[in-house]
């Protein structure tokens, strides 16, 4: 007896749907005879399973899934992927139907070798660390009326990029924190609010531009996102909040523009952010904001150089023709 394989798509993932046989990978629909015919016998137990078997469903919740295919097709019908349904799961793509409009907490959780799943276009919601550790996941599109993206729901994935859709108006706090992969990320004109946490530790960004629209960026949103190098800022922005780009050490300069009213220790521990271009220098900056930046460093040593003090630790000078530091020893070099 030969094995049942699809002779569309070469899957062996067929189902039974009432007197025919169903490829849950292409769609392509055997009659029994058929079948048959494709093994050579007229037995068929253990070869093909039945959606029973595969899929604990209530009132339209899928709840689990214990089948043996890898490659998981989720029936018609189904309108959410419950809590935890397939954490942990040893699968490796799954195809959700049309009729899916929510995905829950901790949905695919810990599915370290899933790299392909559609989003359908009905789904409004994908909830807390959805997606969380699925490390094969490299790529994902979100569909337009999406209205609700959980705190970490791709946390430490595999995405790579992300395009927001156009229409979000805010951007949830924590929705693409600690994302290591993601290199790339864009914000449609849309957006008006960047929340809290939304992109704290994803330590791959190299750049992001702001959207004009954009009146708030929240505390951490950018926090620590090491690899960031460029940022550019739009003149609708009023707030930067607490360590929105705290500790991001490859910024190496900010034009913040006239529109922003105030910025909280927004900048702290971004040592190598030497220039900072302030429009409005009459704006509500915390005394803390550019804390422990080149730029700090180097306004403070011309304070020191001002007052005639050591521009290394800004204690005063001793002797006469050759000045040295009282403190740090060091002779003066300016």
């Amino acid at each position: 007896m030969q094995a049942l394989i699809c002779k569309v798509c070469d899957s062996n993932h067929l189902v039974m749907d009432g007197d025919m046989l169903v490829c849950q990978h292409c769609g392509t629909r055997y009659t029994l005879e058929t079948a048959r015919k494709m093994m050579g016998t007229v037995k068929v137990e253990g070869v093909v399973q039945t959606r029973g078997a595969d899929f604990d469903i209530k009132a339209g919740t899928l709840m689990g899934y214990s089948g043996a295919s890898r490659d998981v097709v989720v029936p018609d019908g189904v309108d959410a992927i419950g809590q935890g349904a397939f954490k942990g799961a040893n699968i490796t793509s799954v195809t959700l139907p049309n009729s899916v409009t929510k995905i829950l907490n901790e949905a695919f959780s810990g599915c370290t070798e899933l790299a392909r799943i559609n989003i359908p276009r009905g789904v409004k919601s994908i909830a807390y660390r959805a997606f969380e550790d699925c490390t094969a996941l490299t790529a994902i599109s979100l569909p337009a009326n999406i209205d609700g993206i959980g705190y970490g729901a791709f946390e430490r994935s595999g995405i790579k990029s992300i395009i927001i859709p156009p229409g979000t108006t805010q951007i949830p706090n924590g929705a693409f924190r600690n994302m290591s992969a993601l290199t790339a990320v864009s914000i449609p004109n849309s957006v008006r609010i960047i929340g809290t946490n939304a992109f704290e530790f994803c330590s791959s960004l190299k750049s992001v531009v702001i959207p004009f629209g954009v009146t708030t960026i929240g505390s951490h949103a950018f926090d620590t996102c090491s690899s960031l190098e460029q940022v550019q800022l739009p003149n609708s922005l009023k707030v930067i909040d607490d360590a929105a780009f705290w500790e991001c050490r490859s910024l190496k300069s900010i034009v913040i523009p006239a529109s922003v009213t105030k910025i909280g220790c927004a900048f702290g521990l971004c040592t190598s952010l030497e220039q900072i271009v302030l429009y409005t220098p009459t704006q509500d900056i915390s005394p803390n904001a550019f804390e422990g930046t080149a730029y700090q460093k180097n306004q403070t040593r011309l304070l020191w150089r001002r007052k005639g003090l050591c521009q290394h630790c800004g204690s005063y000078f001793r002797g006469t023709f050759t000045k040295v530091c009282c403190k740090c020893g060091k002779p003066k070099d300016y």
